[in-house]
């Protein structure tokens, strides 16, 4: 069974992804910062979601291109559903339009 681990971005040499608490980049040996604790809003892949909510349903932190898809069909991105608080795998669970 494959069990995927925390990764994040060397520092600053090569830019791959390394193991979050790494002291070295394995492929650079860049000398990576201290690891730090995971803050309530961060967000790996800087698609505008946190990554304790993509995880929360099923979506993957290090995937940027999740935001722009629609998890339940109900017509919203995931992006959309963060931002309204709702829930991305309930398609009865979405922003109600107001009428013009």
């Amino acid at each position: 069974m494959f069990v995927p681990e925390k990764r994040v971005w060397c520092w600053d040499g090569c830019r791959k992804p390394i193991p979050f608490a790494a002291k070295k980049c394995p492929f650079c040996n860049t000398d990576q910062p201290v690891p730090r604790t995971e803050e309530k809003n961060f967000d790996s892949d800087n698609d505008g979601m946190p990554d304790w909510w993509e995880k929360k349903y099923g979506l993957n932190p290090l995937d940027p291109s999740d935001a722009d898809k629609d998890s339940d069909g109900d017509g919203f991105t995931n992006l959309e559903e963060y931002l309204a608080g709702t829930d991305p795998t309930d398609p009865n669970s979405h922003l109600l339009l107001q009428p013009n």
